[in-house]
């Protein structure tokens, strides 16, 4: 005679038996769910990584010209201003530069990225450069002032990720003696 569990010939009772089959299917599709649920925050977890990733490498670049745009010298040895200072009707990549850079008058093209995840190639950096009046609009022309010239610098860049147009812009103000 067996202790603990009774004994009807050679078969247990019925509340003794294993997971049934409806048991075993229900049980294992309730783990996929959410072994599926798990790497999906995972997928897009690594995306919004990533898409940050590019935004704060593009914050870089448009800091770091900005901040070229502050301290180099704006006026070249004749009086004249420096390419970068020079007063532009529309957005320009002209006297923008930047290592391992390409462009012209439309923009400077640069990667965003690093060789550990895919690159951004189609990041383009255009500049604005106008004259601020002393009331602080806008001019066209150079306002006569004794203290010098105030140039606004708006940078700007654009680049595509996921299919979606994004950008980032910087204004800044500097005088020029």
């Amino acid at each position: 005679m067996r202790i603990g569990r009774p004994w009807k010939g050679h078969r247990w009772q019925r509340r003794d038996a294993g997971f049934t089959m409806i048991e075993a299917i229900v049980a294992t599709v309730l783990l996929l769910f959410l072994v599926i649920g798990i790497f999906s925050g995972l997928m897009y977890a690594y995306r919004l990584s990533a898409h940050t990733r590019y935004r704060d490498h593009a914050r870089y670049i448009i800091k770091s010209i900005g901040d070229e745009f502050l301290i180099q010298k704006a006026e070249a040895s004749d009086g004249s201003l420096n390419p970068m200072f020079q007063p532009t009707t529309a957005a320009t990549g002209t006297g923008l530069t930047w290592q391992g850079a390409t462009g012209g008058s439309t923009g400077l093209n640069v990667t965003l990225g690093t060789s550990t995840g895919s690159l951004i190639t189609d990041a383009v950096v255009t500049r604005s450069v106008t004259y601020l009046s002393s009331s602080g609009t806008a001019a066209s022309t150079p306002p006569a002032s004794t203290a010098g010239l105030l140039l606004r610098g708006d940078f700007r860049i654009t680049y595509t990720y996921n299919g979606k147009p994004l950008e980032q812009n910087l204004s800044l103000v500097r005088r020029v003696p």
